[in-house]
């Protein structure tokens, strides 16, 4: 077993890519567009004053805003729809699900080793209106590959020619990233991957605002390369960001935790948005809040956590769209397994059928969500009908593997082993609508079986330094899984900076390097489900739930589209603001 400390812990981390595909290439396989219920709007007569006063705004709720505008560092949900607002990626996923050409058209080689892009006409930065180039894009491929890199892409599995060359010193430049004009580049990979395309779908990072990522030929010597790296590496982190935007929107003002207010990027080779300007407000996760938010016109977009008896009675109103759907979002308990309380197997499994979820999801979701019965999901593509639910509640069990494992009942009731007691803390974010309830259930459920757990419930700003740093015993994280089984390893499995417990396993190792190298998309399915299926079985995490999600849309918006493929904030450029469902546009 080899594990990392100090990894990137992405909380609420949203990779799903903002997408609206063009072309797709041959053996790339498409994710699944899931079905979408929705419950349309019906009239704008009860439309509240406050939302009708905002002719040329539109308002997005967000649960966080953690402030970041570097799209390369995005941490959280409110983060990544801004980055969505104000950067376009390579590669965009269409409302099918299928990827294709985005900022960037594409050509692969008969081969499928190359991949040429050309950067799409009109394509320009909004502060100055210098158009984005080939050399921007290749300067994110160096940023992505540069050693110490620990924002949230991570591209080293694409496999592109001539990495480990260039990091040696052996070369001074990546064979397989080569400039081909001032708006066309190639990327060559290793291994015709049919999921290797996914890796590509970055965004630009701008030479004249950031500097040049790529070592300069003068630099020879290796032990001079670390901090040539360092350098290079806090010079984007340090730079104003929001400058490069070259999206929809373009940036304006920042209140972390409040709101970010953005203004139309009049240039956008899409088409210049419809509507002027977009804010994001930070809401409460709490669902009577997010609810009274909509209702009262001070949002115009926002998910709500639960079932949908909360927002029945808000369809007497008439004005709202309802839109509900099975996502992705992956409510899960990490764990210190370097520690002598986690390392062992047995000792993961009684704490997953040690906590009764069932109870949890009744108590806490309102019957919105869905007991995991493995780390993978339909969007994927793989097949889920041979999963069962291996870990039920089962305290009886629990208890025989806790003493079989050395760990005894003592005169105090609680489990020690060889003079240690079995005691950890639990750390979570706060507010939170699941954990704010389910974190005491826990406790009760592990008291109940000799284990002492302490809670520590902190701001999520503080949760995600805490886990980064590798300071918490077991912590709740809540992710959203990537439509793609490559990008959705990386969170749980190797070597990846996203990889926030640093866990993998010998088996594990050999499955995701047999995936990585098969250019197969049949066969490539059949392995990644096989390594989801170990993964699973060797619980590294203790799934809690799989939430589904609720999204009420303003019926004052025409022309958005809710698809399971991408968010809702990949085409606001589209969205029209209407005062009655009569108008047509």
């Amino acid at each position: 077993m080899n594990i990392r400390k100090g990894v990137a812990a992405l909380l609420a981390l949203l990779l799903a890519l903002p997408a609206w595909g063009m072309a797709t290439t041959s053996g790339n396989r498409p994710a699944i567009n899931r079905s979408i219920a929705s419950n349309n709007a019906r009239s704008l007569a009860n439309l509240p004053e406050t939302a009708r006063g905002r002719t040329d705004t539109l308002v997005i709720g967000v649960p966080d805003l953690y402030g970041e505008t570097n799209p390369f560092w995005v941490k959280t949900m409110g983060d990544h729809y801004l980055a969505s607002l104000l950067y376009d990626e390579l590669l965009f996923q269409s409302n099918s699900g299928e990827m294709g050409a985005g900022v960037a058209a594409f050509e692969v080689s008969q081969d499928r080793h190359t991949v040429a892009f050309t950067v799409q006409s009109g394509v320009c930065y909004a502060d100055d209106g210098e158009p984005v180039t080939s050399d921007d894009f290749i300067n994110a491929l160096y940023l992505l590959l540069t050693p110490g890199y620990d924002g949230v892409y991570d591209i080293a599995r694409a496999s592109i020619r001539g990495v480990e060359a260039y990091l040696s010193g052996e070369a001074d430049a990546i064979v397989g990233v080569a400039r081909l004009s001032d708006r066309a580049f190639s990327v060559t990979l290793d291994v015709p991957n049919p999921e290797k395309l996914i890796f590509l779908a970055i965004p630009a990072l701008r030479v004249s605002l950031f500097g040049d990522m790529r070592r300069p030929e003068t630099l020879t010597e290796p032990e001079d390369f670390p901090a040539f790296y360092e350098e290079t590496l806090e010079r984007v982190r340090s730079a104003d960001a929001a400058a490069m935007a070259y999206g929809q929107y373009c940036f304006m003002s920042m209140e972390p935790g409040e709101k970010a207010t953005l203004a139309a990027h009049e240039a956008y080779w899409r088409g210049k948005p419809n509507i002027g300007g977009v804010e994001l407000l930070v809401i409460p996760t709490d669902p009577s809040i997010a609810l009274m938010s909509m209702l009262e016109g001070t949002v115009d977009i926002i998910s709500v956590l639960g079932s949908v008896d909360l927002v029945s009675d808000a369809f007497d109103t008439g004005f709202i769209n309802l839109y509900t759907w099975e996502g992705d979002v992956l409510g899960y308990l990490g764990m210190d397994i370097e520690s002598a309380l986690f390392s062992d197997p047995s000792i993961r499994e009684a704490l997953a059928i040690g906590i009764d979820r069932a109870e949890l999801e009744r108590r806490t979701l309102e019957r919105y969500a869905v007991l995991p019965t493995a780390l993978v999901f339909d969007s994927f593509g793989l097949d889920t009908d041979i999963l069962t639910e291996a870990y039920p509640y089962d305290p009886d069990r629990a208890a025989d593997l806790l003493e079989s494992a050395g760990w005894a009942i003592e005169e105090d009731g609680m489990r020690h082993r060889n003079g240690l007691l079995f005691s950890f803390t639990l750390t979570y974010n706060t507010p939170n609508p699941f954990m704010d309830k389910a974190a005491y259930r826990i406790q009760e459920d592990y008291a109940a079986l000799g284990i002492e757990a302490e809670l520590r419930a902190v701001p999520l700003e503080e949760l995600i330094e805490l886990v980064e740093a590798g300071a918490c015993d077991m912590y709740f994280q809540a992710r959203k899984l990537p439509s793609s089984a490559a990008l959705s390893a990386d969170l749980f499995v190797g070597d990846s900076r996203l990889n926030a417990s640093g866990y993998t396993s010998d088996v594990l190792t050999r499955d995701l390097t047999r995936a990585t190298e098969e250019a197969d998309p049949a066969r490539q399915t059949v392995l990644y489900e096989g390594l989801f299926l170990e993964l699973y079985a060797e619980l590294p995490i203790i799934p809690l739930y799989r939430r589904s999600e609720m999204l009420l849309v303003s019926g004052r918006i025409l022309n958005a589209v809710v698809t399971t493929a991408h968010d809702i904030t990949s085409d606001v450029y589209r969205f029209f603001l209407v005062d009655s469902l009569e108008k047509r546009w």
